[in-house]
């Protein structure tokens, strides 16, 4: 993928939208291994998803894309409205 131009020619800078950054999210005990399969799908097409311990609860996920991580965040919303899960940025 080649960088974007501006009119002028010139590559554009690297904007806000191109910093990364990492959430973590865990799903509750109580949440069956079906129900976390199916976030965790829905939550991997936002970014680069790595378990974050070896219970299979806790998850990170990195975003590069402002769009991506509004996106994101919608779902992680969703999730604790439900129960399912809590999040929180990196600090």
């Amino acid at each position: 993928m080649r960088p974007a131009r501006r009119p002028d020619n010139r590559v554009a800078q690297a904007s806000e939208e191109r910093r990364e950054r990492q959430v973590y999210f865990t799903f509750g005990l109580h949440v069956s291994a079906e129900s976390a399969a199916g976030w965790v799908t829905a939550i991997g097409a936002c970014g680069v998803l790595r378990a974050a311990d070896a219970s299979e609860r806790s998850y990170v996920v990195t975003v590069r894309r402002a769009g991506a991580m509004d996106y994101l965040e919608t779902l992680l919303r969703q999730g604790e409205e439900r129960g399912v899960l809590t999040w929180a940025p990196d600090p």
